[in-house]
């Protein structure tokens, strides 16, 4: 049997529990609260650098891009850093071309026939360079001149019948 100084214990130990309950259900919701916050804000925050990154396509307002799910999101964000990236290249390449345009008109090529001829010589040499006289990555072999044959003469075989040896019957 439980004594009184036990039972006043035993009340005393369950209304601490209740109180801890109570006083952690209280912190949970003040703690949510700065949670969904802070979660707002970040999401702003990835809003605001997509639009930064995909400025050219300001096709989406702020209401659209904050109900749209993570999922989604997550996307258009690998997205935009593809197109970051796609961009970065083609500005090289732009650059490039725009460059090899230059030194060719600088060494008296004008014309788009003319360059393109200076091209195939560049890329001609390069190659007689690095593989030899024979222009081939297997200096062994030499490049035989193709010569084209007058016609080719072709025999029709027919593939012999079978013999019926089996009934279709017993099939």
């Amino acid at each position: 049997m439980a004594t009184k100084l036990q039972k006043k214990q035993q009340k005393q130990k369950q209304k601490d529990q209740e109180n801890r309950k109570k006083i952690l259900a209280a912190r949970t919701k003040l703690r949510a609260k700065a949670k969904e916050e802070k979660g707002e804000f970040h999401r702003d925050k990835r809003i605001k650098r997509l639009q930064k990154d995909m400025e050219g396509l300001n096709v989406w307002e702020d209401e659209v891009l904050k109900e749209m799910p993570e999922k989604a999101f997550d996307q258009l964000e690998h997205n935009a850093k593809i197109l970051k990236v796609l961009e970065e290249e083609h500005e090289k390449e732009m650059a490039d071309k725009q460059k090899l345009n230059e030194d060719l008109e600088a060494k008296g090529h004008i014309g788009l026939n003319d360059k393109l001829d200076a091209l195939h010589q560049t890329t001609v040499e390069e190659q007689r360079r690095k593989f030899g006289p024979t222009g081939s990555a297997d200096c062994k072999m030499t490049i035989a001149p193709v010569v084209p044959k007058d016609t080719a003469e072709v025999e029709v075989l027919k593939a012999p019948k079978p013999e019926d040896t089996e009934n279709e019957e017993d099939c």
